[in-house]
């Protein structure tokens, strides 16, 4: 290229001198290198230009008609939105040291498709294309001075310079060296853009991706432990609906693989060699993770009875969501871009969604509402972050929103349990009434037959057990005389006299009309005989008003032990008892009798 002899090697020296005027001429400050350089923004270093609707080649962009059109590179500038258009970033690097420093190029994100950088002589690349072609150059920058590297998410995850979850590029800056650097950053579809790039010392990298590493994977681990608690869960409680289950695993499965994709690791550990699977998969996996969130907050909220009309909204939204699922695996792109950026979206208002089931008397979705505010917020900053110029926080934001989605998930969970708990108070609450007599709140046959059946269960028990069968004497006229509602009210005294007479060992039911059972457990006969002689004359002294009258009452009661050696123990006791009770009526009522040995006493 250049002639021999002397005056080939003034040649080379004023050609040297022509290539650093005009490479750094035309660029901001260079970014000097350092061997303990941190990971280094390019805003504030670099320029930029938007490529206009049809494309700029590298012949063009580095001519003089293009060197005006560049701006610097602010953190404005770093968010793009969602478009088509490329972007060029120019940039010089420095090394001022007397040796050698190696030295990585990264995105900051995910979203870029396709890096392609063109640099001159002072750095070297091991993947790079030598002299590469470039026609229509001025004078100082012949083709011979650039190399090229191309970085796409297209390539097998195996193509990239370092085993790094984003593009990359490892570059050497020669000792005293300066090297210029043109990158173009594209997308091959419709896609959000984010232009940040960084610049690390080689060293530095391998610490901050071990550390970024490990803490990812308490992240991702956390994730799974939730999942598998969720699996704990359903095994224990298999009487609960299996597609409340269903519904929120799958949301947590999603959730999971999609904020994997998003931080690049599953084109690195699940499919590295199919990027179009990592790159076709983004729009299905949201509209997967706000099918299924919406699938289980119908099933929490029990909207379909609480809200019927919202629920058939939310029903029309799932069922555009899955047709969205089903035009992409089809080829439809753009439409369904906008309809899963939409659906993301919509997920942020599950909190109004939980406070209307709330005033609805729902009180355990409040744990809902508190788990998607932050997660809400969260994404619909992101969401302006990452599809709009308007937020100039870059893509920071999206580690703000995986933070509050685990908290959302974990909060979900505990949601969970609180409607579990609640449900099953509100059965043990049925349960409990099912066993009470509405009028008298004693329990009824019910409550009566399982504590026998419970006494029948135990091997070994302390006293005897006697069955006290009462009966309230010409209750019938009482009604007749003053009403069916003071008869009541004499039902209700008696029952409050049993209440005060038993004790936490002893049951007392009605066993229905005006006929009272009391199962008392005492150390012999006769103190049987005292409590049942007790209630009886409590209640004869006792004094029922009716209006401005006045009236007293008796009862009869006629007991037997209860002797469990056999299955039918309370039939042949009841039937004892009973024989003592008509047998008390016939001797003129009020009065106590007992049954032993086949006679009433």
């Amino acid at each position: 290229m250049f002639p021999e002899g002397m005056g080939g090697l003034l040649i080379k020296k004023c050609y040297a001198v022509l290539l650093y005027l005009f490479c750094f001429g035309c660029f901001a400050d260079a970014l000097t290198l350092s061997a303990d350089m941190k990971q280094t923004s390019l805003v504030g270093y670099a320029e930029i230009l938007v490529e206009p609707q049809h494309e700029i080649l590298f012949e063009q962009i580095i001519t003089s008609d293009f060197a005006s059109r560049f701006r610097p590179f602010s953190q404005a500038e770093v968010n793009r939105g969602i478009t088509h258009q490329a972007v060029w970033l120019k940039f010089s690097i420095h090394n001022p040291s007397s040796r050698a420093i190696e030295w990585v190029l990264t995105p900051e994100t995910s979203y870029i498709d396709n890096i392609d950088i063109y640099f001159t002589a002072g750095s070297s690349s091991q993947q790079a294309t030598p002299n590469f072609s470039s026609r229509n150059t001025r004078a100082g920058a012949s083709s011979d001075s650039w190399q090229h590297r191309r970085l796409s998410d297209y390539l097998a995850f195996s193509s990239r310079d370092i085993a790094y979850r984003l593009l990359n590029a490892k570059f050497v800056a020669q000792p005293g060296e300066s090297s210029s650097f043109y990158v173009r950053l594209s997308s091959n579809t419709l896609e959000t853009m984010n232009v940040q790039l960084f610049v690390e010392e080689k060293g530095a990298f391998k610490d901050r991706t071990l550390t970024e590493y490990f803490l990812f994977g308490i992240y991702f681990g956390l994730f799974t432990a939730l999942a598998l608690l969720t699996v704990i869960l359903w095994s224990y409680t298999r009487s609960y609906s299996y597609k409340y289950y269903i519904y929120f695993l799958s949301y947590l499965v999603f959730n999971i693989v999609m904020w994997t994709s998003l931080n690049g690791f599953s084109f690195q550990y699940f499919w590295p060699d199919s990027p179009q699977v990592f790159n076709q998969s983004f729009h299905i996996l949201y509209l997967c993770v706000a099918i299924f969130s919406f699938l289980f907050g119908r099933q929490l909220l029990n909207t379909r009875l609480l809200l019927p009309r919202v629920d058939k909204l939310l029903l029309g939204l799932i069922a555009l969501y899955v047709l969205a699922v089903i035009l992409r695996l089809f080829g439809v792109y753009e439409l369904v871009l906008y309809i899963s950026f939409f659906s993301l979206l919509s997920m942020a208002f599950q909190p109004v969604l939980g406070w209307l089931c709330y005033r609805k008397g729902n009180t355990y979705v409040l744990l809902y509402i508190v788990a998607w505010v932050p997660y809400g917020i969260s994404l619909i900053l992101s969401l302006i972050s990452a599809s709009s110029q308007w937020s100039a926080f870059g893509m920071g934001l999206i580690h703000l929103t995986q933070a509050a989605v685990l908290f959302e998930c974990l909060m979900l969970i505990l949601a969970t349990l609180d409607k579990m708990r609640s449900t099953s108070s509100k059965l043990q609450r049925q349960a409990q009434l099912s066993k009470l007599d509405p009028l008298t709140n004693l329990g009824n046959r019910r409550h009566l037959s399982d504590h026998i059946a419970y006494l029948a269960d135990l091997e070994e028990r302390e006293g005897e057990y006697w069955l006290l069968l009462i009966d309230i004497d010409h209750f019938k006229q009482v009604n007749d005389r003053y009403g069916h509602a003071t008869g009541d009210k004499v039902l209700v005294e008696l029952a409050q006299i049993l209440k005060n007479e038993c004790r936490s060992v002893d049951v007392a039911i009605r066993w229905g009309g005006e006929e009272f059972i009391v199962l008392i457990n005492v150390a012999s006969q006769k103190m049987a005989y005292n409590i049942a002689e007790r209630i009886r004359q409590t209640f004869m002294n006792s004094v029922s008003e009716s209006g401005n009258q006045t009236f007293r009452h008796t009862l009869s009661i006629g007991m037997d032990e209860l002797i469990f050696d056999s299955p039918d123990a309370f039939s042949v006791g009841l039937e004892g008892a009973d024989k003592a009770l008509y047998q008390a009526k016939n001797a003129g009522r009020n009065r106590v009798v007992s049954f032993a040995d086949g006679v009433a006493k």
